[in-house]
Order: C-alpha cells, then structure tokens, then sequence
C-alpha cells in the first residue's frame, strides 16, 4: 500500500473543480469536498444509466445504483461470448470468466485454421466488451461510502483518479509517495491439487478467493 508524503487537499481540490467543469457541474459555495466528489459521482452514474436505458428505483441508494451497473456490463458481457453469468458469485469471479472466455478466442491452438479466423474475427467483435468489464473492475473495490468510511488524501484520489481514467482515459502521476510492502505467508498451492483436478473452475476460484482474502488481510 501507499501514503501521500505531503497533505494532498489542493491537488485533491484541483482534481474536483477539473471534473466538475467537464461534467458541467457548477461548484456550490461552502459544500465540504467530499460532498463535490459525490455529486460527480451520481452524475457518472446517472450518465452510465441513460447510456444504457436503465431507470433508477424509487429509494434506491448510489450503492445500489452502482451494483446494478456492474452487474449489466457483466451480464451484458457474459451473454454476447456465450457463458453463463452466475450473479451468486463474486463479482470478480464472474469478470475472470468472461476474460477468460474471451482470452479462448484468440488461443484455440487445435483449432482449425478457418475456426481460428471464425474466432479472430468474433473476437475482434467483442473487444468493445472488454471496456465494460473494464468499468466494471474499476470500480469493483469502491462504493458510494468507500471515502466516507475512513476520508484519507489516498481514498479521495483513488476514487478520483478512477473517474478520471474513465472521463479522460488516462489519470495524472500524483505524489511523492511512500510505498509499503507486506510479505504474507506462502500459500502452497499443491494442496489444491485432487480438488482442483475434481472440478478445476471451483478450486480456482476458491483458491483466488483465499488469496485475495489474505491479501486484504494484509492491507487491512
């Protein structure tokens, strides 16, 4: 993980008045930053919903709204490549099958030569999907409270800067920086290995999932 070696408000402040601007928001006087910073996101967010046609509930909450944009670019995703999307999973699982899915079309070694055409040219026809699965990974980790639950200069510039990367493509270096590494456990892998040969999907899933957990553990 990392910590900003300076305070970072005027950065975080210039970040802020640069989105509002491109979004066409006016910046209202005396409203705290972390207010401005959730407003821009609303309107991304009602921005993902016009884009795709879909209508917010009544009491629906940001979070909410967010979760149902994540789940649409999956399912949207799974379904044009052919696999299932099993909403009971992770949100992250559900990604790395679709890639992996995707990921097939162009390796297909034994193959055919006119099947790996077929493939390519399928292929080529589904990129634009990876930018939704993109989407969604970037804001896998974050929600409408993640910068509330715990208001520090790095969660303000990550949500920031993941907002950038998608109004602007590209987010800029910010810093200096003060990186900490944390080397956990090893995790030996060859314990999995009657299950994963049993059902190969599962065990590596649930293995991700056991090393992801440790990780955060060691953020946390």
């Amino acid at each position: 993980r990392y910590r900003y070696m300076k305070p970072m408000d005027r950065e975080i402040l210039d970040a802020i008045v640069r989105l509002e601007s491109h979004i066409g928001l006016v910046p209202p006087e005396g409203k705290p930053v972390y207010e401005r910073l959730r407003t821009i996101g609303e309107s991304v967010v009602v921005g993902y919903e016009s884009a795709y046609g879909v209508r917010a509930e009544k009491g629906e909450t940001l979070d909410d709204r967010i979760l149902r944009m994540k789940n649409l670019w999956v399912a949207r995703a799974a379904g044009s490549v052919g696999v299932s999307d099993n909403p009971s999973l992770p949100l992250g699982d559900r990604i790395r099958v679709v890639i992996n899915a995707l990921d097939r079309m162009v390796i297909a070694e034994d193959a055919s030569e006119f099947t790996k055409q077929m493939m390519r040219r399928r292929h080529q026809e589904t990129v634009p999907l990876y930018k939704d699965l993109e989407r969604a990974g970037r804001f896998l980790a974050t929600g409408a409270r993640y910068v509330a639950e715990h208001p520090t200069d790095e969660r303000f510039l990550e949500v920031i800067s993941r907002i950038e990367e998608e109004l602007f493509g590209i987010t800029p270096p910010r810093g200096p920086r003060r990186a900490v590494l944390t080397v956990g456990e090893p995790i030996d892998v060859s314990q999995f290995y009657d299950a994963y040969k049993a059902d190969s999907r599962k065990t590596v899933s649930e293995t991700t999932r056991m090393i992801e957990d440790a990780v955060r553990g060691l953020i946390a």
